[in-house]
C-alpha cells in the first residue's frame, strides 16, 4: 500500500473561557482562535455523528459555554495546528487506517499524537497557575481531512459539568502571562511540591465539591506540613507567612486557613458532605495557587521552607517577584547544602 503525507490537523476545545485570552501565545506551533459557535458544532457533528441539539447541550453544560453565561456566547475558542504525518493510501486514493494486524502501527501513531498534545497540557499548568478560573480542555481532536469530509483519528472528550467560574484575563497581565508561556513546562525535582501540583491540578477534573474540595486540601497539608506541630495551626501559620505583605493580611489568612481546616475535619470525621460550598472551594484552590507560585520559585526542601516559617513573621517575608527573595531562596539552598 503507497503512503504519502498528509496534514494530521488538531483541534482543542477550551471550556469557561472569554475572548480576553486571544492574545496569549501558546507557542510549539499552537494558534489560539476564536470560531462561530456555528461552524464548531458542525464540525463536530462530522466527528461524532451527533444530532446539532446534543452537541448545543454539551457545549452548554459540559464544555463551559451555556448556563455560565449571562447569555449564550456566539464564539467558542479552540487551539489548532497542523502536522505532517505519514499515512497509507487506500485504492480510491485516501488515507486508510491501519488494519488490526498491524496494531504496532496503530499504537505508534496513537502514541505520537498525543505527544504533541502534552505541550498543552503544560501550558493548561501554566494558565490555572496564573490566575482564578475554571479554564480546561473540553475536547480534543486529531483528524485528517479527505474527499468525503472529515475524519477524526483519536479524540478525547469531557462529559464533566462545567466549573461555575469563568477564566477572564485582564489586559495588563497578558505580557507577563505570556512570558511565562515562553518558560520550560512548570515542574519541581521536590516531591512535596511534585504532590501540591498533581493535587490542584486534579481539583479540576473533579465533579463533586467535597472531592474537589480534598483534594487541594492535600495540595495544601502536602506544602505546609512537617509533621513536627498540629497540623491545623501548621497550614494556617504557614499559608498566612507565605502569603501575607501585612500583619493584618496575615491574620486574616490565618483566620480563613483555620475555618477551611475546621471543615476538612468535619467532612472528613462525619461524612457531612453538605458543609462544603463552592465558595469554600474556590477560596482553598485561590489559596493553594498562590501557595504553589511561591513555592516554585522558592525551589527549596521541605525541611527549609519549614525554617522560612519559623524565621519570618506575617508581613515580613520579601514578595516572590523581589530581588530580596532570590536573595532568600539562595540563603536557604546554601544553608542545604552546608548540612
Amino acid at each position: 500500500m503507497k503512503s504519502m503525507e498528509r496534514d494530521l490537523n488538531y483541534l482543542a476545545l477550551l471550556g469557561n473561557v472569554d475572548r480576553s485570552i486571544l492574545p496569549l501565545q501558546i507557542g510549539g506551533g499552537f494558534e489560539l482562535q476564536e470560531w462561530e459557535r456555528y461552524e464548531f458544532i458542525n464540525i463536530h457533528r462530522q466527528f461524532f455523528d451527533l444530532p446539532w441539539d446534543e452537541v448545543e447541550l454539551r457545549l452548554d453544560s459540559n464544555y463551559g459555554y451555556g448556563y455560565l453565561r449571562s447569555k449564550r456566547p456566539k464564539h467558542v475558542y479552540v487551539i489548532v495546528r497542523s502536522f505532517e504525518w505519514s499515512h497509507p493510501l487506500s485504492s480510491r486514493g485516501e488515507a486508510a487506517k491501519p488494519s488490526s494486524s498491524e496494531p504496532s502501527k496503530l499504537f505508534e501513531n496513537h502514541g505520537l499524537m498525543w505527544k504533541e498534545a502534552a505541550h498543552i497540557q503544560a501550558q493548561l499548568r501554566k494558565l490555572r497557575l496564573f490566575t482564578e478560573g475554571g479554564i480546561k480542555i473540553s475536547l480534543e481532536v486529531f483528524y485528517t481531512q479527505e474527499r468525503s469530509g472529515f475524519v477524526m483519528e483519536s479524540s478525547q472528550d469531557s462529559i464533566r459539568p462545567a466549573k461555575e467560574y469563568l477564566y477572564r484575563l485582564p489586559k495588563r497581565d497578558v505580557r507577563r502571562l505570556n512570558a511565562m508561556l515562553c518558560d520550560p513546562p512548570i515542574e519541581s525535582k521536590h516531591k512535596y511540591i511534585a504532590l501540591a501540583l498533581e493535587n490542584f491540578e486534579q481539583s479540576y477534573e473533579i465533579e463533586e465539591s467535597y472531592l474537589e474540595f480534598l483534594a487541594l486540601m492535600i495540595a495544601m497539608e502536602s506544602l505546609f506540613n512537617d509533621g513536627r506541630t498540629e497540623l491545623r495551626y501548621k497550614l494556617a501559620r504557614g499559608c498566612a507567612v507565605l502569603l501575607a505583605e501585612s500583619e493584618a493580611e496575615g491574620k486574616t489568612i490565618f483566620k480563613i486557613m483555620q475555618s477551611l481546616y475546621d471543615l476538612r475535619s468535619t467532612l472528613v470525621h462525619t461524612g457531612d458532605k453538605e458543609k462544603i460550598s463552592s465558595m469554600n472551594v474556590l477560596t482553598l484552590r485561590s489559596l493553594v495557587r498562590r501557595s504553589l507560585a511561591i513555592t516554585l520559585r522558592l525551589n527549596i526542601s521541605k525541611d527549609a521552607l519549614s525554617d522560612l516559617f519559623l524565621t519570618n513573621g506575617f508581613g515580613t517575608l520579601p514578595r516572590w517577584d523581589s530581588n530580596k527573595l532570590h536573595r532568600t531562596c539562595s540563603k536557604q539552598r546554601a544553608s542545604e547544602r552546608s548540612r
